[in-house]
């Protein structure tokens, strides 16, 4: 039995993964979900690859950030509801994916911890107590994407007027 496996639909069900690899465990309203998500795609012409913020659970944790990558508010897991009325930002899951080192605990040797790219859920990093370097890494991120979100902006503005 893997102990760490968590399925992607979050059931708690405490079935087993579905199979070497799955995403989702053998429960039968889990293999539904699928089935639906999977329907969903192919009639938007959408991925049936699963979202950014419903990676595999890893057993280890980030607790040292070299880079940040990117950024997702996991839209993706949006229900029809929210999709057409929008949804309070409290509810919003941001994941960071994040180039750094992953471990069981803060407490192993850094030569210990194996190095990675993960999506890593924002409450788990404020979890694992990072130093003031790995949170000003985030809010450079942040400031950054700021900074192209404006410049697109400027751009679309500076095509309309012509």
């Amino acid at each position: 039995m893997d102990a760490a496996f968590v399925c992607m639909y979050e059931c708690n069900s405490g079935c087993p993964r579905a199979g070497p690899g799955s995403l989702r465990c053998t429960h039968n309203q889990c293999k539904n979900k699928q089935r639906d998500d999977r329907a969903a795609a192919r009639a938007t012409g959408g991925n049936l690859v699963a979202a950014p913020c419903a990676p595999r659970t890893e057993s280890t944790s980030c607790f040292r950030i070299k880079e940040v990558i990117g950024v997702s508010v996991c839209l993706e897991k949006m229900n029809e509801t929210e999709r057409r009325c929008g949804r309070k930002s409290s509810d919003d899951e941001i994941c960071y994916q994040v180039r750094g080192k992953f471990a069981k605990s803060k407490d192993e040797p850094d030569d210990d911890m194996l190095p990675d790219t993960r999506w890593v859920k924002l409450a788990s990093l404020v979890d694992n107590n990072l130093d003031e370097e790995a949170c000003e890494l985030l809010d450079t991120f942040a400031r950054n994407l700021l900074k192209v979100a404006k410049a697109a902006r400027k751009r679309l503005r500076d095509d309309t007027e012509c």
